[in-house]
């Protein structure tokens, strides 16, 4: 047995009286919440099952998941990852042999006597105050669902409301959206986002609660749908702000988007928005903590990991948590499923972005080429890439700072490969 720190031999006789006995054994290591990774040994001794096949298999009354209940634990289902509560300890089991590599960054291919692993699993905890379990989304989910509250009470939100599906959708900008005009330009350059959808998440206004009818007359403050009329967008050097979709006529979009539609507006160079109905509440920054503790978790794990190996893993589970738990917000099986949330960061996202580059546009006269989600290209003379940067647009090629951008590609012309040929 290890601990992360030292191994420990299991005395005899430990875990044949199953995995409920010796969870009691080892409760007393952990305060609230813990992870306990079982090998392929281990799980024999206590008869549990190894493969996610037979796990599938398992009934809810099987005898094992009753020695576990005799033994005190709160257990619905043995899964690759299972959790067991008794009191106020919550433990997080998974059984490794069981556990698909692909999905578990945090796995040692290349394990130190089973160090690596627990290493990593509990640099995890160390910088996200949360206990890893399932997948990435999973545990980016349980990080979330911690450090979400609304007001001074700090209420829970509505994870999962009963709402009136409406047939909003806000979806990227990618390339087959807009091309601009050939520049004449020798190179163009890629320039990507550091993970832009967490620090679209801490700006998005968010409604906390059930949407409801709302009517017509628009308030940045709520979040939600809105139903609109949308004027067309003739501008070439610039995709469209109100952002693509199928649909004909009337859309329902989210407030990102209409706040962007109603600035255009009033600068006198769209067309305007014709609300007819809307589904909306009272909204506020609602995912500001979460995006916040990701972003310091991912800032921390160099400074405190003592392995550059589990750093390494940390860093990249991280990296894929942020972009999976927003996404599982669309997902009617996550125990949370708010498709407003998730449409409305991708929205906010794509708003701050056209922003950025309408005044690159203006005060530069460098209009972008293609935009293909977070990764903005544009037409230069120069080479280097890093220098060729439009003036205003932060590079941070670290990717620690939320927003910021870095060099991601560059590529040759048709005229400067055809100069080249000759």
């Amino acid at each position: 047995m290890t601990d992360g720190e030292h191994i420990h031999p299991v005395p005899p006789g430990t875990l044949e009286p199953g995995i409920g006995s010796v969870l009691n054994q080892l409760a007393d290591r952990f305060t609230d919440e813990g992870v306990i990774i079982i090998d392929t040994d281990a799980a024999h001794a206590m008869r549990l099952p190894t493969t996610q096949h037979t796990l599938n298999t398992i009934p809810d009354d099987h005898n094992l998941i009753r020695e576990a209940r005799t033994a005190g634990w709160d257990v619905r289902k043995l899964a690759d990852w299972t959790t067991f509560r008794r009191n106020n300890l919550t433990l997080r089991i998974g059984i490794l042999p069981a556990i698909n590599p692909a999905t578990f960054p945090l796995l040692d291919p290349n394990p130190r006597d089973g160090m690596g692993t627990v290493t990593s699993l509990a640099l995890w905890h160390r910088v996200t105050g949360s206990a890893y379990h399932g997948t990435t989304g999973i545990a980016g989910t349980a990080i979330l669902s911690k450090v979400t509250t609304v007001g001074p009470k700090k209420l829970q939100p509505t994870w999962k409301p009963k709402i009136e599906l409406v047939p909003g959708f806000e979806d990227d900008f990618h390339a087959d959206h807009f091309r601009a005009p050939a520049s004449g330009m020798k190179f163009a350059h890629a320039y990507d986002a550091n993970r832009a959808y967490i620090a679209a998440a801490a700006n998005a206004i968010l409604a906390p609660w059930q949407l409801k009818p709302g009517g017509t007359t628009f308030d940045p403050k709520m979040g939600g749908w809105w139903l609109c009329d949308l004027s067309p967008w003739n501008d070439k050097r610039m995709p469209d702000p109100a952002g693509y979709s199928s649909v004909k006529g009337a859309r329902w979009i989210s407030t990102a988007t209409v706040t962007l539609l109603q600035e255009l507006t009033e600068q006198g160079v769209y067309g305007g928005v014709t609300i007819k109905d809307s589904r909306i509440s009272q909204g506020t920054e609602l995912l500001r903590p979460w995006a916040w503790k990701m972003r310091d978790a991912y800032a921390a794990v160099p400074n405190v990991a003592e392995d550059t190996r589990d750093a390494e893993r940390v860093t990249k589970a991280l990296k894929e948590a942020g972009r999976k738990t927003l996404g599982m917000l669309a997902s009617e099986t996550n125990w949370i499923y708010r498709p407003d949330w998730w449409f409305s960061i991708i929205a906010m996202d794509r708003a701050n972005r056209w922003r950025k580059m309408w005044k690159t546009g203006r005060d530069q006269g460098r209009w972008p080429l293609w935009i293909d989600v977070d990764n903005v290209w544009y037409a230069s003379d120069l080479e280097d890439g890093i220098a060729a940067i439009p003036t205003g647009w932060t590079l941070d090629p670290s990717g620690m700072k939320l927003g910021a951008y870095k060099h991601k590609a560059t590529r040759k012309s048709r005229a400067a490969a055809e100069d080249g040929a000759k």
